[in-house]
């Protein structure tokens, strides 16, 4: 009999951002994966049907708060049915948990950035997510980047640490017909050529600045073209609102909201001009690994992992200089088809695989159930 695995699927009920996209695309890629493990998720919500075998089953109890089914009543359900380790994504490992545990750790933006929650979130990520992340068996890290965030401000030794790259969902590639791509862009009222930018509406993400940078440039006239904005809306996302309507540019600035489809958002990706994501902090940032893997040409912020996960498929620019934004947009837009940093972004996406993620965290699994 293999390991009992248990999983932490909170995150997959959600309107999913990373987090979410990071479980689901690691589930299906375990699935894949030879082996006799079996795995149990458990949620407080009903999960969506993720198209597992039934190696995977699920255990759900309905209830509203995450953070107080994780801390009671999840207990109870693994004292109860005892797993060989439990693993959470998020922040759903019981403080009191007496088993095994691994979490991975996206990013410590909470540390770096806690003016960006109320008090009460930042209560629960200043105090309990240290706690959770110090007293976890072993901590999945989704980047270098953040393995030495980790190891610098909470004082994590480097052995309790694997860093396991993630990757884009295989969905996301280029669209070969551009016949398809003009029908979706008429469909969408997006018949003028787009900038893009792909992220949940939060300060971390930047977007202020990046549409004063665009509003510049179409106020001097040298991008006649649209920016388009997708994500759900995040902590403290007023001020992005607030900026587009002192800016006044009428239509030229699209807000999309989330896109529920992967399909539908790699459409949006391969219909841009280009991509652009000045995030001041990520611990992994999955829209740049996308919009590479569907050819797109990417302008990156150089904060955080970001040079990690673009290295040398795009364009790294610093995320507080306006004039350096300007200038690269200016140039891109007015160069023509970007076939060499087309070229180059589908060369980096391909180094990236959900395949070498599910293998590295199987074998943290195994190595960590046997001890």
């Amino acid at each position: 009999m293999g390991l009992h695995i248990g999983i932490d699927g909170s995150c997959l009920t959600a309107k999913r951002a990373g987090i979410g996209f990071y479980l689901s695309r690691l589930l299906k890629a375990l699935d894949s994966l030879s082996g006799n493990e079996r795995y149990t998720i458990y949620s407080n919500k009903i999960l969506p049907d993720l198209g597992l075998s039934d190696r995977f089953s699920s255990d759900v109890i309905p209830i509203p708060s995450t953070t107080f089914w994780a801390q009671t009543l999840l207990r109870l359900q693994l004292r109860n049915r005892p797993v060989d380790l439990f693993h959470t994504a998020s922040i759903g490992m019981p403080l009191w948990h007496g088993g095994k545990g691994i979490i991975t750790v996206h990013d410590l933006a909470f540390a770096h950035f806690p003016e960006h929650k109320d008090w009460a979130t930042r209560l629960i990520w200043n105090y309990t997510v240290p706690k959770l992340i110090r007293k976890s068996t072993h901590i999945l890290a989704n980047s270098e980047f953040t393995k030495a965030d980790l190891i610098r401000n909470l004082g994590i030794e480097a052995s309790k640490i694997t860093a396991t790259l993630l990757a884009a969902d295989p969905v996301f590639a280029p669209v070969e017909n551009p016949d398809e791509i003009a029908q979706f862009r008429k469909q969408r009222n997006l018949e003028r050529d787009y900038i893009l930018c792909v992220g949940t509406l939060e300060p971390r993400k930047n977007i202020p600045f990046l549409l004063r940078a665009y509003a510049n440039c179409v106020r001097k006239g040298s991008i006649d073209g649209d920016f388009v904005l997708i994500g759900k809306k995040g902590w403290l996302y007023e001020s992005i609102f607030a900026t587009e309507k002192e800016l006044d540019l009428g239509d030229r600035i699209r807000f999309i909201g989330y896109v529920q489809s992967d399909e539908e958002l790699r459409r949006y990706y391969c219909g841009s001009r280009f991509f652009v994501f000045p995030s001041l902090f990520e611990g992994f940032g999955f829209p740049p690994l996308e919009a590479m893997s569907c050819g797109i040409p990417v302008i990156c912020s150089n904060r955080g992992s970001l040079p990690e996960v673009v290295g040398d498929g795009g364009l790294l620019l610093d995320p507080s200089d306006s004039s350096v934004w300007e200038n690269r947009m200016t140039e891109w837009w007015n160069q023509g088809n970007l076939t060499e940093w087309r070229e180059k972004a589908l060369a980096r996406a391909r180094s990236f695989s959900w395949q070498r993620t599910a293998e590295q965290t199987l074998e943290v699994y195994r190595r960590i159930g046997k001890q």
